[in-house]
C-alpha cells in the first residue's frame, strides 16, 4: 500500500547479530559495535542484544550509549549484577549511573509471593510455550529440543503427549488449550536447538490439533515452503474456535 517493502525485522537483527559475532572473532570492535546497535535498532526487545550494546559501549568508553542500552535493558522489566562485568562495574560508580543501576537491583530482587507451581523432570526439555487447563488443573508445556509437549499434573506427576524427538516434527513452540473440543492446539516448526537437527527439517512448519486423552495428533495443516522459511510461534484460540498464530 505504501509502496516501501516490507522488511522482517527480526531477520535484519539475527543478520546483523552474526556479523558482530564475526567482528569480535576478529577483534573488530568499532564493527560489532555498529552491528549489535543495529541489531538492538531492528529488534528492541531481545535483551541479549541490548546487554551486549551496553558492554561493548562500556569497554571502549561510551558512558551516553551504555547508559542508554542499560536503561533500555531495564525497561523491560530485567536486571542484572552490573558489578559482574568489569567494563560495566567501572560505570556503575558514576553518580549518572545510580537510577539504572537501582533499577536493575530492583527487577533482580526476588518476588517473596511467587512459588513453584509444576517442574520439569528433564533438564534438557527446553520449554517454550506454556498453557493451564483450569478445569483439570494441568501445565501443558512446549519442548524446542525434544519436539513434545508434557503434561504436569497436580500431583506432581507428568506424561509427554507426543513420543519425543518424533522426526516428522518441528520443535514445538506454541500450545494452547481448547476446552469446547478437548483438543491441544500446537505450532511446530524446524529450528536448529532441536535434537538431531539436520538441514531438510528447516521446511517443517505447521500447526497442529491434538487429542488431549492420548496425544493422537487429529489434524496436521503444513505451511507452503517458502524463501528463508516459517517460524511458527505463538497462538490464540478466538470465540469462535478460530485459531490465529504467529510467523
Amino acid at each position: 500500500m505504501t509502496g516501501i517493502p516490507a522488511v522482517d525485522s527480526a531477520a535484519v537483527a539475527r543478520a546483523a547479530w552474526g556479523r558482530a559475532a564475526k567482528a569480535m572473532s576478529q577483534d573488530d570492535v568499532a564493527l560489532a559495535r555498529r552491528e549489535v546497535e543495529r541489531a538492538a535498532e531492528s529488534w528492541p526487545t531481545q535483551p541479549s542484544y541490548l546487554w551486549t550494546d551496553a558492554v561493548l559501549a562500556a569497554r571502549t568508553g561510551d558512558t551516553t550509549t551504555a547508559m542508554h542500552a542499560l536503561a533500555a535493558y531495564a525497561e523491560l522489566g530485567l536486571g542484572r549484577d552490573l558489578s559482574l562485568e568489569p567494563s560495566v562495574a567501572r560505570l556503575t560508580i558514576l553518580p549518572a549511573f545510580s537510577e539504572v543501576v537501582a533499577a536493575h537491583d530492583a527487577h533482580r530482587a526476588p518476588l517473596v509471593r511467587s512459588r513453584e507451581r509444576a517442574s520439569l523432570p528433564d533438564s534438557t526439555f527446553w520449554p517454550e510455550g506454556v498453557d493451564y487447563d483450569s478445569l483439570n488443573h494441568r501445565f501443558y508445556v512446549a519442548s524446542v529440543r525434544h519436539r513434545t509437549i508434557a503434561e504436569l499434573r497436580p500431583d506432581g506427576s507428568s506424561r509427554e503427549l507426543i513420543p519425543r524427538d518424533t522426526r516428522a516434527l518441528g520443535a514445538i513452540l506454541g500450545v494452547r488449550v481448547d476446552h469446547a473440543r478437548g483438543v491441544l492446539w500446537a505450532t511446530t516448526s524446524g529450528v536448529s536447538q532441536m535434537l538431531g537437527y539436520t538441514a531438510s527439517d528447516s521446511g517443517i512448519a505447521a500447526l497442529l490439533r491434538i487429542r488431549v486423552s492420548n496425544g493422537t495428533i487429529e489434524k496436521r495443516w503444513d505451511f507452503r515452503p517458502v524463501p528463508g522459511g516459517h517460524v511458527l510461534g505463538d497462538l490464540a484460540i478466538g470465540p469462535r474456535g478460530d485459531v490465529f498464530l504467529t510467523d
